[in-house]
Parts: structure tokens; C-alpha cells; sequence
């Protein structure tokens, strides 16, 4: 079953139709994922009397004040919030910390870890059950959701006895609240997994299937809030076409879905039946109860509103509430140019895309690209937009913006450009952003589906000698490698380096920086080798290194890891630093907690040569001298204060410290090291969520 929303695979590429569903596949569906976690079945209990759920995007730590007050102040008679790990991979680490800190900040009694996972079983055990029903609610962390429900739920699918004490607290006003993957839990059934790019591509496809990797994931979630489907790190991660593709799949079978911006929650009151905003972004609210579609794959008549901090929606009629001191702004008598973006699926490219039509004229459109489809955000005769009037234009916006329509339409001549990458050497020229890159290729002999290495060049722009010296990585681990060559002329020393974050010291828009290229150049290679998710990891020396480092703070993307070696200097995650060697000096939105958190979290190697304190071409200016007199300083001093500043505010970390012992300044030398499988391929991050 290879097709997707708008194109079937065939042999070398596709052809545009619709996926179209068998009543085998119905009652496939059926068998797999049974109407059970409460309020799918004909037996759901009524939640008039269930507790708040408090849903969050992700990126949320336990000094964000709000959150956590709520979640304490909605608990049972006092009773400690149980916090449940079970979608991480060593869950003490990650629940015993909470509770203490949350003990610490609030007071002793706040919280308690329940030592409940998947491998050791206690979902059935009395005393875990026992300590379970004294809770007065329930906070789920991040990690993998899948590893949650195989925990709570039995084989079958019905609820183990600590879900049901869960369910019991639960409908006695216990509230629930979960972060990240304890997010997508809410729903049933949830969000397993998959990109926004492939979900358009491949639509729904079932978890623990033959499919399982194609497009947007499924499977049985716990179903605190029946009907409605949940997804996290929404804005961040562009993934609002995953939660559109779920929605418009039919084996899935919802038709509200609410993606939640991270550091920000989406707060169920089930007594009022009103959905409110809290934290410090906002959510996206697609409604698919009118939505059709053609048999080219195109999709019409999906409405979406966008919510920010304190506004409100009734679940009942589908009215919003702006927060208070919100009022109307009437749309331009004269039309405002619409920029749209190729980047769909960038960090925060829909928000932006959004607030540029809230501010357009009644009939405005904007359209965010990726690969294989256009989405298109219509303003409607029925779009309404609120703002706070006494916002400055440096403070975040806080928009409220509802009923734009959103269409799919599937692009056309992909399949004509899509030529596979030749055996061997070779390279081709492509437009990013406006700017002609050379890309530099290799493709190992006999290669099949293995990995794309996206390789960056040091000091002297010199792509194919990169390309070169990263052969012996393509044919060691059958990879595609390719190497964008950013021309001195087009990118100097800010936009390369520096990423083009700033320009003249001064801070460039998002739209303008250099990382927004590499997104690009990952589409063009997998549309040339029709594989729209082929994995992709980033790998640069020296400069290249410098770049990378700082893409990892500002715009990751969806690579699987980014390899930064021996980079000369690099953004330590604090504001007493100037960028580019720390945060300061950038706007708010750029540094503050949630985004140098974000950073942490990043699937970042630092890959360092142990001889690698020659002072040839490297940055000695007072500030780099801060970080260290050599490479090999600075990154293990880059790395301990990213180890220390999480561990001190219990936040992700997923960087990794890989040193090649004996190597200087090399690019060659360092991707020939025994270590760069691990600095590669080495263990990452839950992916999930």
C-alpha cells in the first residue's frame, strides 16, 4: 500500500490520485485499534465531573510558573501530582528529578514519582496501584508516546490497573496533565510519529504495521479527551501537515485536531466545555468537519484558527474568545503583500505565514510550499482578527485570528525534475533562497536506500574537496553525500559562519537566514532520488563546524543528528555572551529560556580532535578567547556548560561529546577516525515526540 494524499509511488515515482480505502482495510483498522481508553466506545463515562486536562507543546520546564501553578492548584484535596515517565527511556531520570524539583519549588507533598515502566511490569502491582489512587492528579513527561501506551495499556488494548486507578482519579476531578509525548497521549487514536513533509506524501498509516514509517503514525492512545486529536512541538517543528493528514485520513476518524506551540498548554475545562491558552505561545485549531477532497489528492473546506495566550474556545460551537484587553482589527483597505515561503515545515514558518495574514486585506491569501504540495491559508468573509492595541513592534504579537481556509493542492512537474544521483562523482547546480548553489555528489556503488550526508565546508569554500574527503564515509556507510559550496561573494563571514542570523551586527529576519538553504538542499536530494523521508544528517569542519553549531541553536530541522568538528568558535548556551558566542544581544524570541532549552535538546556532536590547538585561522578576539585558547577548549567547555545548565534545570539534553584522540585540524583525518560512526550514528534522542 504505497500511496499517499496526492501521489502513488510507482516503480521510479508517482502519480497524483487519492487514497482510497477498502472495507478490508475498515475492518483491519477495526481489529487493531478497538474503541477502548474511555469515550470512544458506546460505554464511555460522562467527563462533566472529570478533572482539567493540561496539555502541553513540549519545551516545558518545571519553573514555568503558570503551568505548574494550575496543575497544582487543580489537584485532589491537596494531594501530590503523580508524575509517570513511562514514555521515557530510563524513566527515573527523568521523573525522579521532576518530583524533587517540583517538592523544592513548591513545597514537600507537591509531587511523586510513580514507578510504574515498561519493563519492569507494575502496572499490575498493588502497591503501585495504591500509591497511584492517592495522588490528586497526574503529570505525563516527553519521551516516546508508543512506550506509554505499551506500559499502561495490555495487549489487548484494555487498560492495566494503574490506568484504570489513573481513569478513577481522573473522574473524580483529578487533573492530568502531559508534556511533549505526554501530550499526544490524550488522544485515541494519537499521533505516533512522522514528518508533516511525509504525512502529505503517504498520508495515516497504522504503527506497528508494514507501513510503520511512512507518513503520519498511529496507534492507541489513552483517550483522556475523546474526539479530538493532539499534536506537540506544533509551531517549532512544522507540523501542521501531520496533523492535517491525520485529520483528513478517514481510518484515523477525527475531525478536531489542536496543535500545541511549545512552553505554551491547551487547558480543558470539561465543566464549561471551553479550551484556553496558557503559557507563552499559542495553538493551532484545525476543524475537518467540512473538508473535501479531489482524486488528484487536492483537500478544500479545512478551517483553522490560531489561538494565542488567553484566548479561549467553546468545544461545543467552535466560538473563540480573545483574551481580555484583546480588541478587532479591521483588515487594510489597501492589499498587503503576502510573502510566502517554500520553507513550510521551518521552525515557526506557518506562525509567521499566519500573523502576515492577520494583518493582510479581507482577501488575502498566503501559501507555504514544501516539495510535493502547496498549502494555501485563505481569509474568509468569516476571518475575524484581534490584537492587543498596546503591543509594541518589538514585543511578540499576540494575535487571535480565526475561520482562514486552508487548501492542498499537490504541485506539479516534480515528477520530470526528480533524476536520481549518479554512481560516482558528480554535481549539479540548484537555487535556494533566491541564491545558485553547487552542489557537489557522491553516490556509492550499489548504493540502495541508505542514509543522505549533508556535508559543509571549512575556511576556503572548497565543497568538492569536502566531497572528497567524505567518500570514505559514503562507501563505509553506503550513504549519499552531498556539499553545498557557500561562495565566499554570497556568503561572507555573517551569513556562513554565523548562519546570517545577524548582518552588520544587526538581527535579520528568519525568512533570511543562511540555514534556511539546507532544508532545500535536503528536498532537492530527495526529490531527485524519490525517497520524500530519506533520513538526513549534517556534518561540517572548522567553519562548516561553526555553521552547523549554530544551526543546531536556531533552525535543526528534522536531521537526525548535526556533527559540528572542531569548529573555531561556537554559541554557548547563555545570554552573558554575545552572539555569535552566546545568546545576548538577540531579540527575546530568539533567546530566552525556551529557545537556549530547545538548543539543548537539539541532536547536536560535538566532534573534537584531541590535537586539534594549532592557532592558525582561528577566531582570538576577546570573546572567543572567553571560551578557550584552542578547538578543542572551547568545544569541551561549549559541551560542560550545556551538561551542567541541564542538568541544574531538569531539561533535555541530547548532545553527545565525541573526541577523535590524535587528530588536529582535519577534515579528512576526522571523518577517517574510527569514532565517526559514533559521532554520526551514535545513540540519539527519543524521537516521538
Amino acid at each position: 500500500m504505497k500511496q499517499c494524499f496526492g501521489l502513488q509511488r510507482t516503480g521510479t515515482f508517482n502519480i497524483p490520485r487519492m487514497h482510497m480505502k477498502t472495507i478490508c482495510r475498515v475492518l483491519v483498522m477495526w481489529m487493531l485499534f478497538p474503541p477502548v481508553c474511555g469515550g470512544l466506545s458506546a460505554a464511555a463515562p460522562s467527563l462533566e465531573k472529570a478533572g482539567k486536562l493540561v496539555i502541553a507543546g513540549g519545551a516545558l520546564s518545571a519553573a514555568n510558573g503558570e503551568i505548574w501553578a494550575l496543575l497544582l492548584a487543580e489537584r485532589l484535596h491537596g494531594r501530590p501530582i503523580g508524575i509517570l515517565s513511562t514514555a521515557s527511556e530510563v524513566p527515573e531520570a527523568t521523573g525522579l528529578p521532576l518530583a524533587s524539583t517540583l517538592n523544592r519549588l513548591h513545597g514537600d507533598g507537591s509531587a511523586v514519582f510513580i514507578p510504574v515502566t515498561e519493563k519492569n511490569r507494575k502496572a499490575g502491582d498493588p502497591e503501585t496501584v495504591a500509591l497511584i489512587r492517592r495522588c490528586g492528579g497526574f503529570y505525563f513527561t516527553g519521551g516516546q508516546q508508543n512506550r506509554t501506551t505499551r506500559t499502561l495499556l495490555t495487549q489487548k488494548g484494555s487498560r492495566t490497573p494503574a490506568l484504570e486507578a489513573v481513569w478513577d482519579v481522573y473522574l473524580q476531578g483529578g487533573v492530568i496533565g502531559g508534556s511533549s509525548a505526554g501530550a499526544a497521549i490524550m488522544s485515541h487514536p494519537m499521533i505516533t510519529g512522522g514528518s508533516s513533509a511525509d504525512a502529505l506524501f503517504w498520508g495515516a498509516t497504522p504503527a506497528d504495521s508494514s507501513e510503520e514509517g511512512k507518513g503520519v503514525g498511529y496507534g492507541p492512545g489513552l483517550g483522556f479527551h475523546p474526539g479530538w486529536l493532539y499534536c506537540q512541538h506544533h509551531l517549532e517543528r512544522g507540523r501542521l501537515g501531520r496533523l492535517l493528514a491525520a485529520l483528513a485520513s478517514k481510518k484515523v476518524g477525527l475531525q478536531h485536531g489542536v496543535g500545541v506551540a511549545e512552553d505554551t498548554a491547551w487547558v480543558i475545562d470539561h465543566a464549561a466545555q471551553t479550551g484556553t491558552v496558557i503559557g507563552s505561545k499559542g495553538v493551532v485549531y484545525l476543524n475537518a468537519t467540512q473538508f473535501t477532497t479531489k482524486t488528484d489528492g487536492s483537500i478544500s473546506g479545512m478551517k483553522i484558527h490560531y489561538l494565542d495566550r488567553g484566548d479561549s474556545m467553546d468545544l461545543k460551537t467552535g466560538q473563540v474568545r480573545p483574551a481580555k484587553g484583546k480588541s478587532a482589527v479591521t483588515p487594510p483597505a489597501a492589499p498587503v503583500p503576502i510573502a510566502s515561503t517554500t520553507n513550510a515545515w521551518g521552525r515557526d514558518a506557518i506562525w509567521h505565514l499566519l500573523i502576515k495574514l492577520a494583518q493582510a486585506g479581507s482577501d488575502a491569501e498566503a501559501v507555504a510550499s514544501d516539495l510535493y504540495f502547496d498549502l494555501v491559508f485563505r481569509r474568509s468573509p468569516d476571518t475575524r482578527v484581534s490584537r492587543h492595541p498596546d503591543e509594541t513592534a518589538d514585543a511578540r504579537p499576540t494575535w487571535t485570528i480565526t475561520d482562514l481556509q486552508l487548501e492542498v493542492h499537490p504541485r506539479t512537474g516534480k515528477e520530470e525534475q526528480a533524476k536520481r544521483l549518479p554512481s560516482g562523482k558528480a554535481e549539479f547546480n540548484l537555487v535556494a533562497r533566491g541564491k545558485k548553489l553547487k552542489i557537489f555528489t557522491y553516490c556509492p556503488p550499489g548504493y540502495k536506500n541508505g542514509p543522505l550526508l549533508v556535508v559543509m565546508h571549512g575556511l576556503n569554500r572548497n565543497a568538492g574537496d569536502y566531497r572528497n574527503n567524505a567518500i570514505q564515509l559514503a562507501d563505509r556507510f553506503q550513504a549519499l553525500v552531498v556539499a553545498p559550496s557557500f561562495v565566499l561573494a554570497q556568503f561572507p563571514v555573517e551569513a556562513y559562519q554565523r548562519g546570517g542570523v545577524t548582518r552588520d551586527g544587526k538581527p535579520q529576519r528568519m525568512e533570511e537566514w543562511t540555514f534556511q538553504c539546507i532544508p532545500e538542499v535536503v528536498s532537492a536530494i530527495r526529490s531527485r532520488q524519490g525517497e520524500p523521508e530519506l533520513p538526513y544528517y549534517l556534518i561540517g569542519h572548522s567553519a562548516g563546524g561553526q555553521f552547523l553549531n549554530r544551526l543546531a541553536a536556531f533552525l535543526p530541522g528534522e536531521a537526525t543528528r548535526i556533527i559540528a568538528a572542531n569548529p573555531g568558535s561556537l554559541i554557548f548556551p547563555t545570554r552573558d555572551q554575545p552572539f555569535q558566542f552566546g545568546f545576548g544581544n538577540l531579540p527575546d524570541e530568539w533567546s530566552d529560556d525556551a529557545w537556549i532549552k530547545n538548543y539543548l535538546a537539539a541532536p547536536l556532536t560535538l566532534f573534537l580532535g584531541t590535537a586539534d590547538t594549532g592557532s592558525k585561522y582561528l577566531d582570538v578576539s576577546a570573546e572567543a578567547m572567553r571560551q578557550g585558547a584552542t578547538r578543542i577548549q572551547r568545544g569541551r567547555a561549549c559541551f560542560s556548560m550545556a551538561e551542567n545548565l541541564a542538568r541544574e534545570r531538569g531539561w533535555p539534553f541530547h548532545w553527545t561529546l565525541v573526541e577523535a584522540e590524535g587528530v588536529g585540524h582535519d577534515s579528512a583525518a576526522i571523518f577517517a577516525h574510527p569514532l565517526a560512526e559514533k559521532a554520526i550514528f551514535g545513540a540519539g534522542p527519543d524521537t516521538n515526540d
